[in-house]
């Protein structure tokens, strides 16, 4: 039986697609405090993104976790997150991002932004 090869992604690279998938909700930050939710929010929708678990199900329950059930804000940030975020990277991007992920070593990564393991741990 074969055994699948993971492709890595440079650092670099992988900056550079996540600034691409970002730039819809950073752009609009303009305070500390506006800067630090869209991150975080960025983060939790990435990591929905490379581990294929983006339903709108889990997307919505997130966003109502993170923004303490604000409707409004959800629909603003799903419409961004489905329209332009994960529109903003090629099918092929996509594929090369999840495959890079697949790898423990760089899933493992992520632990440095700050995300619990607990929260990791669902995703993988």
């Amino acid at each position: 039986m074969k055994k699948k090869k993971i492709f890595s992604l440079k650092d670099d690279e992988i900056c550079k697609l996540f600034d691409r998938f970002s730039h819809p909700i950073t752009k609009s930050a303009i305070t500390e405090s506006q800067k630090n939710k869209a991150s975080e929010i960025i983060k939790i929708l990435w990591l929905l993104f490379i581990t294929g678990t983006d339903s709108e199900e889990n997307v919505y329950k997130i966003l109502n976790y993170i923004t303490s059930n604000n409707h409004e804000s959800n629909i603003g940030i799903g419409s961004l997150y489905y329209h332009k975020m994960k529109k903003s990277l090629t099918t092929v991007e996509i594929l090369r991002i999840r495959n890079h992920y697949k790898s423990l070593e760089n899933f493992n990564k992520l632990e440095e932004w700050g995300i619990s393991p607990q929260i990791l741990n669902n995703f993988h």
